[in-house]
């Protein structure tokens, strides 16, 4: 009985910062760092043990009706958007970030720049099991993604 009494403060705590979302599922335990920065629609369901990391000048917004799988990673060092009625398997990581290669010889691995791109995932877009999108994807409306896939610019 306590244990559903938690869950009914929680998902009224989060009606309170998302106003007019209905339905919305985000299962414990996530850790979400840049909370101010999310921008999420109705509908949203997102499971257990995700982790979810949107950075300064970034934003992550997630459509209507979006479902995400158990332990989803996202790294939102810039902006990542995903459009409406995406289902977004167990496991899979979004990532915005990546070394400039180029420089790791020259400057060494700690002082190179990273690089930052956008990803962009379309409406109605299936992401399978395992899958890897890596920074600068951008997913076209009703792509189907196949278990264990990377994605890259």
């Amino acid at each position: 009985m306590l244990f559903k009494f938690i869950w009914f403060l929680r998902a009224s705590a989060l009606r309170l910062l998302y106003r007019d979302l209905c339905m919305l599922y985000i299962g414990k335990p996530i850790f979400w760092d840049g909370l101010t920065r999310f921008k999420l629609g109705h509908g949203v369901g997102i499971f257990p043990g995700s982790r979810i990391e949107v950075l300064k000048n970034s934003r992550l917004t997630i459509g209507d009706n979006t479902k995400i799988g158990h332990n989803f990673f996202v790294d939102a060092s810039a902006p990542v958007t995903i459009g409406k009625n995406c289902v977004i398997s167990a496991n899979v990581f979004i990532g915005t970030q990546d070394y400039n290669w180029r420089m790791v010889g020259k400057q060494g691995f700690k002082q190179s720049a990273t690089l930052k791109k956008e990803v962009i995932i379309g409406e109605n877009v299936f992401v399978g099991l395992n899958s890897v999108i890596l920074p600068g994807a951008n997913i076209p409306n009703g792509t189907v993604i196949k278990a264990n896939s990377i994605i890259k610019n």
